[in-house]
């Protein structure tokens, strides 16, 4: 750099230094770079399975070691100017429970709608690193996700723009919450994510994400993984969707109010054998929005619900559980969604006992504790 250059941009570089932004800023520090290259070194390792897709093309990815530079980070990795399929994510610290969970000051995620090539760049303050080697489909329809260096509650990925209720499945037995956040990327048909953890094991047990697409349709973020699903009609604006990913033992409810789910095996051995459920009731003034959905199973009629002493009854919605491209699966969906208005000292369970007739007539009952 030739010393007038220099001087105005010193010049420059003290002013900005003086803004609360830009506090920083090391203008002697800033001008030494531009003499000279800054290398980083990129790693990647593969979590879980990462393999070409026929529909939704998926890879997962873990970052390890994504190099580190101590200077601030250069006009094109300024967090308050993104560029196209760009965004920018701030201050992901949160407290969980009066525990603090470090975060970065600002994650940028940048995705190349060319290539699909996604980078994710990480600033603690002190400076920044960069880690690649992740991708998406260039046209849309697949996931990425991983983790930065020195930030191991932290996971960061791309996701299908149209995608709602994106959610993330662990293993049984897994502990602790997290904190979430997503922005569309200008110009494409993705959308950026960050989740922070309460705990590392959360991210090292992450088995990967279901979501609905645009059609309404469940997906996994794992081609040899099906979801299988349907829609009832509950008290909310929209449809509630009753979903099962059996390889990961995984039950739920989505709905107007998000995501409410259960380990398949685990409901099974608490509620009866053949009949894992989800059921919660959300209070909403001196009443509670109760739901109550659950499997039976493939060909399963005459279902017969059975209430807590004292409650009206309400009948139960069934419908056959489908994977993406409409083929039936081994579960019968039930659905039940109303108001108590008494929640107060309410005994749980709200469903006691559920009878059916099996493909063969006979008929099947199984009492819920």
């Amino acid at each position: 750099m030739n010393d007038l250059f220099e001087d105005q941009l010193r010049a420059d570089l003290h002013s900005a230094a003086g803004r609360p932004a830009y506090d920083s800023i090391d203008p002697t520090e800033v001008i030494g770079e531009g003499r000279r290259v800054v290398r980083r070194r990129h790693r990647t390792q593969a979590l879980g399975v990462a393999a070409a897709v026929a529909v939704i093309g998926v890879v997962g990815f873990l970052a390890t070691d994504t190099g580190r530079t101590t200077t601030a980070p250069p006009a094109h990795h300024s967090p308050t100017e993104p560029s196209q399929a760009s965004v920018v994510f701030n201050d992901l610290s949160t407290n969980f429970n009066g525990v603090e969970v470090a975060g970065p000051a600002w994650v940028r995620v940048d995705l190349d709608p060319a290539t699909g090539a996604v980078t994710y760049t990480f600033n603690d303050r002190k400076g920044t690193s960069t880690s690649a080697g992740a991708s998406v489909a260039p046209g849309g329809g697949s996931i990425t996700w991983g983790t930065g260096d020195g930030y191991p509650n932290l996971v960061v990925g791309v996701a299908p723009a149209p995608a709602t209720h994106l959610t993330d499945i662990g293993v049984r037995g897994g502990t602790g919450g997290s904190t979430s956040d997503a922005k569309p990327l200008p110009g494409t048909r993705y959308q950026a994510f960050v989740r922070l953890y309460s705990v590392t094991t959360s991210v090292s047990q992450l088995r990967g994400f279901v979501w609905a697409d645009s059609a309404g349709a469940i997906r996994t973020s794992d081609a040899s993984v099906k979801a299988y699903s349907t829609d009832f009609v509950g008290l909310g604006r929209g449809p509630s969707t009753l979903v099962a990913v059996p390889n990961w033992d995984w039950l739920g409810v989505f709905d107007d109010d998000g995501a409410s789910s259960v380990w398949i095996s685990e409901a099974s051995g608490t509620f009866g054998n053949q009949v894992p459920r989800v059921e919660m009731g959300r209070l909403d003034g001196k009443n509670s929005q109760v739901t109550v959905a659950g499997l039976l199973p493939a060909g399963a009629t005459g279902v017969t619900p059975h209430y807590a002493a004292g409650m009206a009854s309400h009948p139960l919605q069934t419908a056959v559980l489908r994977d993406a491209d409409g083929a039936a699966g081994h579960y019968t969906g039930f659905f039940a969604q109303f108001v108590d208005k008494t929640p107060k000292g309410r005994p749980s369970p709200w469903l006691t006992h559920i009878s059916w007739t099996d493909p063969g007539g006979q008929r099947q009952e199984s009492t819920l504790h």
